[in-house]
């Protein structure tokens, strides 16, 4: 069976002005972090679309086109972002799904308009998308308003001496400045960087808290990371008040840290919409991973979702699935109905923004 991957196969297929369904699918690429500093983000990605996929060819494919994959893992480096980008784009792939942080994302954006490939993250939150004609965008909510709701929670808890425990290479920087703006001169802030070998992260806490430990923690990063830091504070019986990124809730989290390191860490999170195809897509989702639907899977879900709706267009108006047709096409697409919220190519809407935290092992929204 052949695969679509250029503007001829579909002209090809040309009917009057609608495009004729035919057994070879259309091709997208997904270069995610499925290793590496971003790899509990990029695996849920790849999660979401692998369901979104699956459900669109449960239901006839695109114009009668079944959707395929074609997954790289960009290991968490911008470098090896761009690389997999180039590869997949001279197999002909014109759409792309990825990265799953900021700089993987802006590494592949400064291609796409040379490629006439268009570049959707699904999880990063990349400032400057705009630039490049309307060929990068994202689904990801933006992280001001995440950052300003974690800085009020922290300061509404009377946190005094706050330490940002944050790998140094910029990771979640826009996130982590809206929180420090919003907390301002009511606390004291510190920044301790994870060391490049993890095993050196106990020494690291040590040497932090030694003379005057802070009253409050701040916990950037995945879950890997952040999981095990929060067990390391609570190995060191830590009294002060905790706080995480959103990543916290995860699956994995009570497993690694144990439901008494993990009670009371406060953490923000994007609310999902509850619709009937919120509830459909989590009920098939449950039965194949056997847990919830978190925010980045369904992110990834309603990032193929909102391309599919804009190739269906771009293929009833008889013109390939491809460049500045598909990218006019997506333009078109204002408020699609997502499972994160409505979504509009181009623009970045924001979302509610909930504080929640863990209880006796499980997940409680906490009053704002």
């Amino acid at each position: 069976m052949k695969t679509f991957v250029a503007a001829a196969a579909f002209i090809a297929a040309l009917s009057g002005a609608t495009v004729c369904a035919a057994d070879a699918p259309i091709t997208i690429g997904h270069i995610g972090s499925l290793s590496g500093l971003g790899a509990d983000w990029g695996n849920w990605d790849s999660e979401g679309i692998a369901l979104a996929v699956d459900t669109i060819n449960a239901r006839g494919g695109v114009m009668g086109h079944n959707l395929a994959v074609e997954q790289r893992d960009d290991e968490s480096k911008p470098e090896t972002a761009a690389a997999r980008f180039r590869e997949l784009a001279g197999l002909g792939i014109r759409i792309v799904i990825g990265g799953t942080s900021g700089a993987p994302t802006l590494a592949m954006a400064l291609l796409v308009q040379a490629q006439k490939v268009i570049l959707v993250t699904p999880s990063g939150q990349p400032q400057g998308l705009e630039k490049f004609g309307g060929y990068a965008g994202q689904t990801m909510m933006p992280m001001e308003p995440e950052g300003v709701a974690m800085g009020n929670a922290i300061v509404k808890r009377g946190v005094r001496k706050l330490s940002i425990l944050a790998p140094a290479n910029g990771f979640n920087a826009v996130f982590l400045t809206a929180m420090q703006n919003t907390i301002g001169n009511k606390a004291a802030i510190a920044k301790v960087p994870f060391p490049e070998d993890m095993n050196d992260l106990r020494a690291a806490l040590d040497k932090a808290f030694a003379a005057d430990p802070p009253d409050g923690v701040y916990v950037a990063g995945g879950q890997a990371v952040g999981a095990q830091v929060f067990k390391l504070l609570a190995e060191a019986k830590y009294k002060g008040q905790r706080f995480a990124a959103n990543a916290f809730q995860n699956d994995k989290t009570l497993a690694v840290v144990g439901a008494k390191a993990a009670e009371g860490v406060i953490y923000e999170y994007p609310g999902l919409v509850h619709t009937p195809e919120f509830v459909r897509a989590q009920a098939v989702f449950r039965k194949r991973y056997g847990r919830d639907m978190n925010l980045y899977n369904a992110l990834a879900y309603d990032t193929v979702m909102m391309l599919a709706a804009g190739m269906t267009q771009t293929m009833r108006a008889g013109k390939a699935p491809e460049g500045d047709d598909l990218v006019l096409a997506l333009k078109g697409l204002r408020n699609f109905p997502g499972l994160t919220g409505p979504i509009t190519w181009g623009e970045v809407t924001d979302h509610a923004v909930e504080m929640r935290t863990y209880r006796n092992g499980k997940i409680v929204t906490l009053p704002q």
